[in-house]
């Protein structure tokens, strides 16, 4: 599986070693480095999907479709019923890494669980919550 670790680019201090996947998710609020991550994996032939987002639509898709692929072990009947087989996604398909402040990425996936923590998750939606709040006293007092 192929790997990449970027130091000193941009926001990005130091990545430590990352293992690309099929599909990569890269979360962390603005100006964390998300776009200059892309671009650099764009030049990456060897990679076939990435995703950026902090949508938790998205992720919550992802996850669901994580979790289906243990549920297909145990069931197929039923889990093709929940979710069509061509959307399930292998176990170890996904990376997911949260983007820390200081330029540093965090492996989220939760093994145990196959799903995306969603622990980070809430802090990146904090942080969205605590700007329109500060913005929204700026403007109304």
């Amino acid at each position: 599986m192929a790997s990449i670790e970027i130091k000193h680019v941009g926001p990005l201090v130091d990545t430590g070693r990352i293992e690309l996947k099929t599909v990569n998710l890269f979360i962390g609020k603005q100006s964390t480095g998300k776009s200059t991550l892309m671009k650099i994996l764009c030049h990456c032939r060897w990679v076939e999907k990435t995703l950026m987002t902090h949508s938790p639509y998205v992720l919550t898709t992802l996850n669901v479709l994580m979790l289906a692929s243990a549920a297909y072990k145990k069931d197929k009947e039923a889990t093709a019923k929940v979710v069509p087989e061509s959307c399930i996604l292998p176990v170890g398909s996904i990376g997911a890494y949260y983007i820390t402040e200081e330029g540093t990425l965090q492996d989220i996936v939760n093994t145990e669980l196959q799903m995306i923590s969603g622990l980070q998750l809430d802090g990146v939606s904090d942080k969205v919550d605590d700007c329109i709040a500060a913005l929204n006293n700026i403007i109304y007092g």
